[in-house]
């Protein structure tokens, strides 16, 4: 086909859903063991419904070296 000549997408016309692969897991069970324990002490300041507890735990837990 040529660049010029692509399909026209009519309103309301359907397309097939696209949809992201499940995850089955809790990837936090795989933190190590400081991340978890920096991830219990942000949630308890910051509840868990707070997204910093998860994101800063998560973050500790992909360094290279526990001190990072």
């Amino acid at each position: 086909m040529q660049p010029g000549n692509r399909p026209l997408l009519l309103a309301g016309a359907r397309q097939e859903p696209c949809h992201a692969p499940c995850v089955h897991r809790d990837p936090r069970k795989q933190w190590p063991p400081h991340a978890k324990k920096l991830f219990d002490h942000l949630a308890a300041l910051y509840g868990e419904d707070d997204p910093l507890p998860t994101v800063a735990a998560g973050w500790v837990a992909h360094q290279r070296s526990a001190n990072t």
